[in-house]
């Protein structure tokens, strides 16, 4: 245990190990100019090199950002289906499954994101479900003939929003609602 601490603190100096729980600033560049604009701290627990449980990320002035559960999500549990696009379209499930790591960490639960004066800036509920959407592209080649290939596979997975997710202005006033069934909008509300 002490070399896996020794070793983690060479490769990112800026953890601090307390209790299996894991503190790291990030440094995010502005990408036209380049320049640094917002350190984020993060605090949460690394459980077999995945995020497990609370996690808590803050803005540079130290106000919370953003707070939610992570849990693990198995590559067998992960849903592949074929983008509406192509419905001629054969998927090869097993290809795509070998390019997808074994587990992989993702939202559950509520989540809150706030504004960087402390206001809440939206909540709802994630459920723990990924679905691969296989698009696709049409390539035609020089002899006129069209083939359908796949599109890349997203590497990082993204829970799905459920039920009713609350967006709030910069002064606490709800401005509108939105409900969510496995990621698809069904309903807009405004305020």
């Amino acid at each position: 245990m002490k070399l896996i601490i020794i070793g983690l603190l060479i490769i990112f100096p800026k953890l601090i190990i307390a209790q299996d729980t894991i503190v790291y600033d990030t440094l995010f560049f502005n990408n036209e100019s380049g320049k640094r604009f917002e350190i984020i701290k993060m605090t949460g627990t690394i459980e077999n090199g995945f995020k497990i449980g609370l996690w808590k990320s803050y803005y540079d002035n130290g106000i919370l950002k953003e707070q939610g559960e992570y849990t693990t999500l198995l590559k067998k549990d992960i849903k592949i289906i074929n983008h509406q696009d192509c419905n001629d379209c054969i998927i090869d499930e097993v290809a795509i499954r070998n390019k997808l790591n074994e587990k992989y960490s993702i939202e559950t639960g509520n989540w809150i994101y706030y504004y960087k004066n402390g206001k809440i800036m939206q909540s709802g509920l994630y459920i723990p479900i990924w679905k691969i959407d296989i698009r696709w592209a049409e390539i035609i080649k020089d002899d006129g003939s069209i083939e359908n290939i796949s599109s890349g596979i997203p590497v990082y997975p993204q829970a799905m929003q459920t039920g009713v997710w609350v967006f709030y202005d910069e002064d606490g006033k709800v401005t509108y609602k939105t409900t969510y069934v496995e990621g698809e909008v069904i309903e807009n509300t405004n305020n």
